[in-house]
C-alpha cells in the first residue's frame, strides 16, 4: 500500500528505546505529493473569441449558407466556453483573482493555491494562504482563504503561522489530499519547531468545512487511510526530578469514511500475549521479556497494527518503549521506517500507547 509522505517533522535525537532522529523539515520530494498546478493571478484574456451573444446574431434574410455558418459558429463557441468553464486552470485563475480582491492583497502574497473539485460535484473550489513567507524558517504567516460558489463572497477561515515547503525544483508544495472515494482535502499545518498540528478542510454543501484539527500529518493513502502523529514528553521518568523527559512522536491511525462523511480513528483495544503471538506469528512478548525488559499493556489498532509497550528500568530512571508490528505487511514499524525484526536500537516510537488515546 503506497503512502505519500507530506509532513516531515523536525527531528530531535532520542535516547533510550528506539533512538531515532525523524527526517528534517526540508521540502517534500515532488513525486510524493499530489500537486494541482498553481495558476497565477492576472488579467483575464480578451479578444480572439466569439461570445455567445455575438454568435447568436441572426443573418440577413435570404442568405441560407450564412445562417448555417452562424449556427455552427454558435455551437462551436458554446462548446469552447463550456470547455473553458470546466478547465481547472481557467477556474483556478478566476478563484485566485476573487481571493486577492477580497483580501486586498497583491499576487505575490498568494501562496499554496489549491484548486480541486473537493466534494466531487463537478464544481471547482480553491483554498489558499494570503501572507508572507520566511524561506529560511520554512514558515508562512497569513490567513487561509476559501473561494467557491460564484454567488458567494470568498471567506477568510483562519490566521496563523504555518509550515511552508518547496519541492526540489523550487515550486511550492500544494497541500492536497486526494482519496479515491469520497472527497479531496486541503491541509494546513501550524508552525512549531518539533510538531505541525494540522487542520483538514474540504467542501460540504458548497461551503468550506473543517473535518479535523490537531496532531501532525505523517502520511496518507489514496484508499482513505491517514497516519497522524501525536507528540509528547513521555519517554523517560526521571526518578530524582520526579518528572517525564524525552520527546516522543507516536503515530495514530485514522480513515475517511464516506458513509459518515467523517475522518474517524481506527479503534484500539487491549489484547493478550497469546493474541500478540497469533497476530505477529512469533512469541514477541517472550522475546521482549527474555531481553530483560518488563512488558506493559498490549494493544491492537483495528487497521492491523499491534503495539507492545515495555519499560527499561535503572536506578535513576524508567524508559518507556514500544514494539509495533503491521500485520498487513509483516513489518516492524519505527522512526527509521520498517524492518524485518525488532530491537531497542532500531524500532519503536518511544513512550507508551494507551487504549484511552
Amino acid at each position: 500500500m503506497k503512502k505519500k509522505m507530506l509532513v516531515l517533522i523536525l527531528g530531535i535525537l532520542l535516547t533510550g528505546c528506539g533512538s531515532a532522529q525523524p527526517s528534517g523539515s526540508g521540502s517534500v520530494p515532488e513525486d510524493q505529493t499530489q500537486v494541482t498546478e498553481q495558476v497565477p493571478s492576472g488579467e483575464a484574456q480578451s479578444g480572439g473569441e466569439t461570445s455567445a451573444a455575438e454568435a447568436s446574431v441572426q443573418p440577413e434574410a435570404g442568405d441560407a449558407s450564412e445562417g448555417a455558418s452562424s449556427g455552427e459558429d454558435a455551437q462551436a463557441a458554446g462548446a469552447e466556453e463550456e470547455a473553458q468553464a470546466a478547465d481547472p486552470d481557467t477556474v483556478g485563475k478566476e478563484l485566485a483573482d476573487r481571493i486577492l480582491t477580497a483580501s486586498g492583497a497583491d499576487e505575490s502574497s498568494l501562496h499554496m493555491l489549491t484548486v480541486s473539485d473537493y466534494d466531487r460535484d463537478g464544481d471547482y473550489e480553491a483554498f489558499a494562504v494570503v501572507g508572507e513567507t520566511d524561506e529560511e524558517m520554512g514558515s508562512l504567516t497569513g490567513a487561509v482563504w476559501f473561494a467557491g460558489d460564484p454567488e458567494a463572497a470568498p471567506e477568510k477561515l483562519t490566521e496563523g503561522e504555518f509550515w511552508f515547503h518547496r519541492s526540489e525544483t523550487g515550486e511550492e508544495v500544494i497541500p492536497l489530499i486526494r482519496f479515491d472515494a469520497g472527497r479531496d482535502f486541503f491541509y494546513i499545518a501550524d508552525w512549531y519547531v518539533t510538531s505541525a498540528p494540522i487542520e483538514l478542510w474540504s467542501v460540504r454543501g458548497d461551503a468550506p468545512n473543517l473535518y479535523f484539527a490537531g496532531l501532525s500529518l505523517g502520511s496518507w493513502d489514496p484508499d482513505g487511510d491517514l497516519e497522524l502523529v501525536a507528540d509528547g514528553y513521555d519517554m523517560i521518568w526521571d526518578k530524582e526530578m520526579e518528572m517525564f523527559i524525552g520527546h516522543t512522536w507516536k503515530p495514530y491511525y485514522f480513515h475517511y469514511v464516506p458513509e459518515d462523511d467523517a475522518i474517524l480513528a481506527y479503534k484500539m483495544h487491549p489484547i493478550t500475549a497469546e493474541e500478540v503471538k497469533e497476530k505477529v506469528g512469533r512469541d514477541l512478548v517472550a522475546e521482549i521479556e527474555a531481553a530483560g525488559y518488563t512488558v506493559g499493556e498490549m494493544l491492537y489498532h483495528e487497521n492491523g497494527i499491534v503495539h507492545v509497550n515495555y519499560t527499561i528500568e535503572t536506578d535513576t530512571d524508567i524508559t518507556y518503549c514500544n514494539v509495533n508490528f503491521d500485520t498487513r505487511t509483516k513489518q516492524f514499524l519505527s522512526f527509521e521506517g520498517t524492518s524485518d525484526d525488532w530491537s531497542p536500537e532500531e524500532t519503536g516510537f518511544g513512550g507508551s500507547y494507551s487504549p484511552e488515546d
